[in-house]
Order: structure tokens, then C-alpha cells, then sequence
């Protein structure tokens, strides 16, 4: 698997907001996820195929260095829309400029 060009950990709370009549914020969180921006840059087609078939199916398993504790973990992601650009063809191939999603913890 290439290793990604940028590589961006963020920290999400799932939960609800609301305010009341007095206008105070009421917030549950019910959950706590981590998210990963990804982006690869000038990939050729055989790498791009690589990384998309890595995170083609619905959920798949990734080990990371977890920010908050500094530790390695494994848990089960899934992937958002996949964005790529073209840079060019050679011979009929094409190049990759970048490939870029976010995965998300389920």
C-alpha cells in the first residue's frame, strides 16, 4: 500500500445539540470517532488500484497511531466518496494527480 501524502487525524463527537427556552446549549455526546483525511499524490494506475481496493468494501480493519494516547490501535473504518484527478495519459494509462477521502470510525 503507497503511503499517503497527507495524512490527517480528527477527532469527532457523535452525539445531539440543542438549545432550550432559556437559550443554553443542551449537548449529548453518545459517542466518540476518530477520522483520517487522506491524500496520495502522483500515483500512477496501479497504485491508485491499490489503495481503492483497499477500502472498497463497506467496512475494513486499519492499525494507526492513535493522537490521543499515542499508542497503535486497530478498529474497523469505513471510507467517504473518493475524489482522484487526472494529470495525464501516457500511452493510454493514466496518471494520477491525487486521490483523496476520509475514513471514518464505525
Amino acid at each position: 500500500m503507497p503511503t499517503p501524502s497527507k495524512y490527517t487525524p480528527g477527532l469527532k463527537d457523535v452525539g445531539e445539540s440543542k438549545r432550550n427556552a432559556r437559550a443554553s446549549m443542551l449537548r449529548q455526546i453518545i459517542a466518540k470517532k476518530i477520522t483520517f483525511d487522506l491524500s496520495w499524490t502522483y500515483l500512477n494506475a496501479e497504485d491508485t488500484a491499490k489503495v481503492l481496493t483497499a477500502v472498497d468494501a463497506a467496512s475494513f480493519v486499519v492499525t494507526f497511531l492513535d493522537p490521543k494516547t499515542n499508542t497503535f490501535k486497530t478498529l474497523s473504518f469505513y471510507a467517504s466518496d473518493r475524489s482522484l484527478e487526472i494529470l495525464d495519459f501516457i500511452n493510454g494509462v493514466a496518471r494520477y494527480k491525487e486521490l483523496k477521502f476520509t475514513i471514518i470510525e464505525m
